[in-house]
């Protein structure tokens, strides 16, 4: 959806402009935080902390300053791919094209076991990439086989890793109720961005969800750092019931504060800018 219909530079421009600013702001954040000593489980190097300022700290093997940001590495690798499509031409019958030969290649990749393969087509997120891709073209062009078909091999490939690792559900749980939690979990996820593929869910145009979607990004950042530092504050004074309603308050109050005091001024400034670099030989 982000790239349809653009040039590899516009799209890396936008995906640059939407995951930097709030970015920058959680190392900065977070960092001092833990310069201070105020840390959950881990006090930052001078070199951990700018590795993780280039969002590219897992390809120097430098582990992340916060543990959620595992998934950006995933994320930045999927946009380099969908980058190089975009510079061939990304239509419909090349978007069947391009998911059968990475479903191909990820078979590929565990069948002889090629640790590049299963970096570069990010092995553990390629299911929900590839049933995204296919969901989109639902979206845009209308259920047809093809497209559902790959939504169905990335349910049951996604359902096959994650069973697979031995998920915490299964070793609390046991295999029985435990496997029953993870089926169920991925599949009402999957569910979910079917609705939204078919339209479904339309009607759920509330103002304030616009609102919540802009916080998603930076409380994705800024949760657990800050929320694990006001539960040990906080939870020994104060009990569950008291701690946990003041965390996610405090927790929405600073992505709010990040989203309108970072995101919204410097989004724009810095995709112009990226704009601007592009045509600078023009």
């Amino acid at each position: 959806m982000s790239a349809w219909g653009r040039t590899t530079g516009e799209f890396a421009a936008s995906r640059i402009a939407r995951l930097y600013p709030a970015y920058w702001a959680s190392v900065i954040v977070l960092g001092a935080l833990a310069l201070a000593g105020w840390v959950t489980d881990h006090r930052p190097t001078l070199s951990e902390l700018l590795a993780n300022l280039t969002m590219l700290q897992h390809g120097m093997k430098i582990r992340d300053l916060e543990i959620v940001y595992w998934t950006l590495w995933q994320e930045l690798v999927f946009y380099v791919m969908i980058g190089c499509f975009a510079a061939v031409g990304i239509t419909y019958r090349r978007c069947l094209g391009f998911m059968a030969g990475w479903v191909f290649l990820l078979l590929v990749g565990e069948r002889l076991d090629i640790s590049v393969l299963k970096v570069v087509l990010v092995q553990f997120s390629a299911p929900y990439f590839i049933a995204g891709m296919a969901l989109f073209l639902i979206y845009r062009f209308g259920g047809s086989l093809l497209p559902w078909l790959f939504v169905g091999v990335a349910w049951t490939i996604g359902l096959i890793q994650a069973l697979g690792e031995r998920p915490p559900a299964v070793v609390r749980f046991g295999e029985a109720l435990g496997s029953a939690l993870v089926v169920g979990v991925i599949s009402l996820i999957f569910l979910v961005m079917i609705l939204v593929a078919l339209g479904k869910l339309e009607g759920l145009d509330w103002k304030w969800f616009t609102v919540l979607g802009a916080l998603t990004y930076p409380l994705y950042l800024f949760h657990h750092h800050v929320g694990f530092l006001l539960i040990q504050w906080l939870h020994p004074v104060l009990g569950n019931r008291v701690t946990l309603p003041l965390v996610l308050g405090v927790v929405l109050g600073v992505a709010w504060l990040v989203y309108r005091l970072i995101e919204v001024p410097l989004q724009p400034r810095l995709k112009s800018a990226l704009a601007r670099s592009l045509r600078a030989d023009t």
